[in-house]
């Protein structure tokens, strides 16, 4: 998990555009076995049950794609800072524990 310090807020557009492309990763494997056992089995249900179950199992896998996708991940630099900063605060506490 990560914490407060290592994520960064993302836009409206951001989470739209992001979001749209999950939902095409998802739906995409679905509609295409649907297409494809309908033309090639020639039967209605048995395409709507495969297309069902692949959907299915790609909204399992949508999950670990969206946590991917959808986290922001703050600069290796300003990580960097942060770092520092927390280090410095602990020095200082750890200098007036001392005295």
């Amino acid at each position: 998990m990560l914490s407060d310090t290592t994520k960064s807020k993302l836009s409206t557009t951001e989470i739209v555009l992001k979001g749209t492309i999950v939902a095409v990763i998802i739906t995409t494997p679905s509609i295409v076995v649907f297409l494809l056992s309908w033309f090639i089995l020639d039967d209605f249900m048995t395409a709507i049950i495969l297309g069902g179950i692949v959907h299915f199992i790609t909204m399992g896998f949508g999950l670990k794609i969206s946590k991917k996708i959808l986290v922001k991940k703050i600069t290796s630099l300003l990580m960097f800072y942060v770092v520092v900063i927390f280090f410095k605060k602990s020095w200082i506490l750890l200098d007036l524990k001392m005295i």
